[in-house]
């Protein structure tokens, strides 16, 4: 995380640190706890947040517990218990903790590592420093809010950093309104039959440009939640929802739990009247704060 930009593109917040993720110098007055590389830092700590769970704290270059995981007999530096990215920051990265990544194996996939580079060339910024956008969720009366998913399989975790199973925001694909197709299904003209306008939004559903997870599995999340919201918008039930995702897939296959659940996040987001926008934020929750010891 190099900077911050407002809601219209101007730069409002900038940082410049060290190999390791010492803060050298900053601008701007936002508050803001991700910061090198992306990851949420503890201020209180002054310590890195690394999953796993581990902490880096970068004035001392090094983790503060030992690794889990065993390094490579034929890499000497991956066998120290400590070090972060194997004492090369520069070149390498470790977004979970226990597995060291070259700069050309970055978790991100490569069509949206390629959308940064294209962001990067326009405006100067280093590509590094663009992160993705996540959904959020502006609620008719009621506090914004950024719906949540589940890593669901090894791709997915391989490219955030994370595990499956944990919980994630849910990533909106590059230079995409996630309003406009809630909008263009509640202003769609009505088949003249239920049955009409249900094989129309089966249809629309089944062509190659709605099926996000083809351009990065991360962005499946975001198809099971705006297929929910264009849902709502179209005047279906959450039941029929349903039963078109089921015929979606491959005959005698049903939709798995994670993906109707988040159906019915994006059905419930918009039946209570919210609208959906994008922020550039990170995809890792907030971790819960533990309860004070008494």
């Amino acid at each position: 995380m190099r900077f911050l930009l407002s809601p219209g593109g101007a730069t409002t917040d900038t940082y410049a640190y060290d190999a390791y993720g010492c803060l050298l110098a900053a601008t701007g007055t936002t508050t803001n706890n991700y910061r090198y590389c992306g990851e949420q830092y503890d201020p209180d700590l002054g310590t890195y947040y690394l999953r796993a769970p581990r902490y880096l704290d970068a004035n001392m270059a090094r983790f503060q517990t030992m690794d889990s995981v065993g390094g490579r007999q034929e890499e000497t530096s991956s066998l120290h218990k400590y070090l972060y990215s194997e004492d090369d920051p520069v070149d390498k990265t470790d977004p979970s903790g226990q597995d060291t990544l070259d700069s050309e194996e970055s978790p991100v996939d490569s069509s949206v590592f390629k959308h940064n580079l294209d962001v990067a060339e326009r405006t100067g910024v280093p590509a590094n420093a663009v992160t993705y956008h996540v959904l959020v969720v502006v609620p008719n009366n009621g506090r914004v809010y950024e719906p949540q998913t589940t890593v669901k399989t090894q791709n997915q975790a391989l490219e955030t950093g994370l595990h499956v199973g944990d919980p994630m925001k849910i990533a909106v694909p590059p230079l995409l309104n996630p309003q406009k197709m809630v909008d263009d299904w509640a202003s769609a003209p009505r088949a003249a039959s239920f049955a009409g306008t249900w094989l129309a939004f089966q249809d629309y559903w089944s062509r190659p440009e709605h099926d996000f997870k083809s351009e990065s599995k991360i962005f499946d999340a975001f198809g099971n939640f705006e297929f929910g919201a264009t849902g709502a918008a179209a005047g279906f039930s959450l039941g029929t929802l349903q039963k078109v995702g089921d015929l979606l897939h491959p005959p005698g296959f049903t939709n798995v739990r994670i993906n109707t659940i988040d159906i019915a996040s994006g059905y419930a987001a918009i039946s209570n009247g919210g609208r959906l926008l994008s922020i550039a934020d990170s995809l890792t929750p907030a971790p819960i704060p533990s309860p004070p010891s008494r």
